[in-house]
């Protein structure tokens, strides 16, 4: 199992500031399985599930049918946008 904090890589205790870890390989057969799945369907990540925006890259780009975002509100819309 990869567990990864991308900002806090190589600290064997999370940091006291909001942070998450994530087990990569469970989020690489999600993808794989949702990509089997919805092959001809477009899709669009809801933000409001998923808070990171590094997270959302990775999952972005192993998405082909990737078409953008579902955000929670307009003024995040334009926060992601200009990321």
């Amino acid at each position: 199992m990869r567990m990864v904090a991308p900002l806090y890589s190589g600290q064997n205790t999370p940091p006291k500031i909001p942070s998450t870890w994530l087990d990569m390989d469970a989020l690489d057969h999600n993808i794989q399985l949702v990509n089997q799945k919805t092959q001809p369907t477009n899709l669009r990540l809801a933000t409001k599930s998923m808070r990171s925006i590094d997270v959302l890259r990775y999952i972005q780009a192993r998405s082909p049918n990737f078409i953008g975002l579902m955000s929670y509100a307009a003024d995040e819309s334009v926060y992601l946008l200009k990321k």
